[in-house]
């Protein structure tokens, strides 16, 4: 029973999530350039409800500052988020590529065993050795299932 491992994969990850997201697909500076725009509209709402608000007090300048840094720590904790769910998705993909590829390997491994289990012609090891592959068959059916 030989089966490639990237269905196996495949089949591990949710439906949406089988197809390359947009962030795992977007080069470091259209990502970079996203996180700047979501600064850039925290320090432009801030801005703005600072002038709605008409505030009086303080100096105009000393606002601006704090508005500058508001929108450069919403910025950098943007990209600092995407960062860290590029690199999960991408630690969870080579793991899922491992696990399939050995699936496959311990799968052809289990056909060489009980192929030489009939070797022997003896009903006993044959029938021990069929249960024993039958179990690490279920198992790796519920760790990587094919569907």
């Amino acid at each position: 029973m030989q089966t490639s491992p990237a269905p196996l994969v495949a089949a591990l990850l949710p439906k949406e999530a089988r197809s390359e997201s947009w962030m795992s697909q977007a080069s470091r500076t259209k990502l970079r350039a996203m996180a700047s725009g979501v600064g850039l509209a925290v320090f432009g709402s801030a801005v703005l409800v600072e002038k709605l608000s008409k505030r009086s007090g303080g100096s105009s300048n000393v606002s601006m500052a704090w508005n500058a840094v508001a929108g450069f720590a919403a910025g950098w904790m943007a990209m600092k988020t995407i960062d860290s769910a590029r690199e999960r998705r991408k630690t969870i993909s080579q793991r899922l590529k491992m696990i399939g590829e050995l699936n496959h390997h311990v799968r052809n491994a289990l056909q060489s065993i009980q192929l030489s289990a009939y070797s022997t012609h003896d009903q006993e090891i044959i029938a021990s050795v069929g249960d024993s592959v039958q179990r690490i068959e279920w198992a790796l059916r519920e760790i990587v299932p094919e569907h």
